[in-house]
């Protein structure tokens, strides 16, 4: 040992992937949370089993489609561009989702937090080939990957009246 004590460096990329980590935490939880929700919402809304399958399932398809559109609009315009319009996009669907007032409403709410949620890893990866050096870009997707079922379990077993809805 040569007696210099080596510093921790801490660079952009590890902004980068501490955002990254937050921002998969939050998508999950905010992906989850309507399944906590369910039965308040359908004693509040009188909802049917049906309906209630219906809200739970429009997150899925825009979610689905936009695993492409996502990917192909941060290699036009760039991850940082793209990650912040789909996180505003599915931040301000998921508050809306809270003040909803029909089964048309929320609908239309888990539709906007699919198109968000689901651009954003796309555009995700993207970020990660843009901040990371090549050698680090399989344990940024590992750490992203891990992170956000791990900590959103901790995050549901939070006491509140909600829940996890209370996270979100």
């Amino acid at each position: 040992m040569t007696g210099h004590v080596r510093r921790l460096k801490l660079g952009i990329r590890h902004l980068v992937l501490f955002v990254l980590c937050l921002m998969y935490f939050l998508a999950y939880v905010d992906r989850v949370n309507i399944s906590v929700a369910g039965p308040m919402m359908r004693r509040e809304f009188g909802l049917t089993p049906i309906e209630l399958g219906f809200i739970f399932s429009s997150f899925a398809y825009p979610y689905a489609a936009m695993q492409i559109v996502g990917g192909w609009a941060a290699d036009r315009f760039g991850p940082r561009l793209v990650l912040a319009a789909l996180s505003l996009l599915w931040a301000t669907a998921t508050l809306l989702t809270g003040v909803s007032w029909s089964v048309g409403s929320l609908v239309a709410f888990r539709l906007l937090v699919g198109i968000g949620e689901g651009g954003a890893f796309p555009a995700a990866t993207r970020a990660f080939t843009w901040w990371l050096p090549v050698r680090e870009r399989g344990f940024a997707q590992g750490v992203t990957h891990s992170f956000a079922p791990r900590w959103s379990s901790c995050a549901a077993t939070c006491p509140g009246d909600r829940g996890t809805i209370r996270l979100a």
